[in-house]
């Protein structure tokens, strides 16, 4: 199953060359009236040995855990993925607009606003994208897990993430909300710069 359009283009592509190698036309070796009169398999009466061990689909995720396509129905329904980028955006906007907000405050803007109740307020919107994000960024991480796990756009998104976590844990530990000198507008450079490159990776994900 290809999940993304460049993956298919490369395979069909590759087929269409190596096929145009050496063409070989198609040759019928029954007459017209031997394919007309050829039974189908659906009037084919299935054979005893056949009812009495009826074959089980093979467990491709259990013999090659590569392989294992993850929540594919989830891929393919025509509400669910589409719903579920909806919502990652939305974290997105939520996550990265709060904290740009805060950051502009660090930094000196709007100085009539009181800090600390615009932080509280920021905090709380920031953890509710943040946990948009997670949770549809996990369900999709489910559709294609082994694909994704092998591209390095999403592995570098993962990685600044991280990053970006303890960099916020290094803001709140030093106080630097309190401090607002240089330090701390040079973390909020640091925190925007790395969320933006998250979102970079994510949106560059499809084309790797």
């Amino acid at each position: 199953m290809f999940t993304k359009v460049p993956k298919l283009e490369a395979a069909i592509n590759g087929y269409v060359a190596h096929h145009n190698i050496d063409p070989k036309p198609f040759v019928h070796t029954k007459s017209a009236r031997d394919r007309l009169h050829r039974p189908t398999r659906t009037n084919a009466r299935p054979s005893s040995e056949e009812n009495e061990t009826p074959h089980e689909p093979a467990n491709m995720n259990s013999t090659v855990p590569g392989n294992w396509v993850g929540l594919a129905w989830v891929a393919s329904h025509p509400i669910a993925y589409p719903a579920l980028e909806v919502l990652h955006i939305t974290g997105i906007a939520l996550l990265l607009g709060s904290l740009v907000l805060l950051d502009l405050r660090v930094w000196g803007l709007a100085a009539e606003l009181p800090l600390r109740p615009l932080a509280r307020l920021s905090l709380s919107v920031t953890l509710a994208g943040f946990g948009l994000l997670a949770c549809s960024g996990l369900m999709m991480f489910a559709t294609q897990p082994a694909e994704l796990l092998a591209n390095r756009a999403f592995l570098i998104k993962l990685g600044l993430v991280q990053l970006a976590g303890l960099n916020a844990l290094w803001f709140h530990a030093r106080q630097s909300l309190l401090r607002c000198d240089g330090l701390a507008r040079v973390q909020t450079v640091l925190s925007t710069g790395l969320w933006l490159g998250a979102i970079i990776c994510g949106r560059w994900i499809a084309y790797l």
